[in-house]
């Protein structure tokens, strides 16, 4: 399960490639913030090194 970091991390590297700092400001939270849940989705398999969703990430946000 992702929590809401990771959710907006992953909800918004999916429409386009973005900055950590386009994320923040687009999802209402820190670049710290960002980088922990970016950091924490690659050790789960969800966004591979270049910060795009894997078929893994893509299917984690398919219930929303």
């Amino acid at each position: 399960m992702i929590d809401y970091y990771e959710f907006q991390v992953l909800s918004n590297s999916v429409a386009e490639k973005t900055t950590q700092r386009d994320i923040a400001a687009k999802a209402g939270i820190s670049v710290g913030s960002v980088n922990k849940a970016v950091a924490s989705l690659q050790k789960k398999g969800l966004l591979d090194s270049k910060s795009t969703p894997t078929s893994a990430g893509i299917a984690a946000l398919e219930p929303y």
